[in-house]
């Protein structure tokens, strides 16, 4: 995290440099870059800020023997592992081309009904996941297979 904060560090110094903002593009470019950069440290730091935040909480109970604070240290530190997971499931999507949009398609193969059933659970399982993720998820084309049977 340390080289990250670094090159925020960095792409932030370069905006105070005089002329950055005479070519308008180029300057664009550079803070959809700083943003990018400060998405990937500041729930990091804010993670450590919390943790730090506990480990205060905690010494101060411990050092009053205040017990009644266990149930908050306890509630925060849950919290904090959650955050914790979900930012090393975002640090394990974060190559280089992972920012970038993604076209997925799903076809049914031989098998009659129960691929055609398999691949619209297919549909519906990958649009919860990426709303869930709060990915944006958009059905570009769509064939409705029509079923003898089925009405449909």
């Amino acid at each position: 995290m340390a080289s990250k904060k670094a090159h925020l560090e960095q792409l932030q110094a370069e905006t105070e440099k005089p002329g950055f903002w005479d070519d308008h593009d180029t300057a664009q470019k550079h803070m959809q870059k700083v943003s990018q950069a400060r998405a990937a440290v500041e729930p990091w730091e804010a993670l450590l800020t919390q943790m730090g935040d506990l480990v205060a909480l905690a010494d101060l109970a411990i050092e009053a023997d205040d017990e009644s604070l266990e149930r908050e240290i306890l509630a925060e530190l849950k919290s904090g592992e959650q955050r914790l997971v979900d930012l090393e499931f975002q640090t394990i999507l974060s190559g280089r081309y992972d920012p970038n949009n993604a076209i997925m398609s799903i076809n049914a193969g031989a098998g009659g009904t129960e691929s055609c059933d398999w691949a619209e659970m297919l549909l519906r399982m990958y649009g919860y996941w990426a709303e869930s993720h709060k990915y944006t998820f958009e059905v570009v084309s769509y064939v409705e297979v029509i079923r003898p049977g089925c009405g449909t």
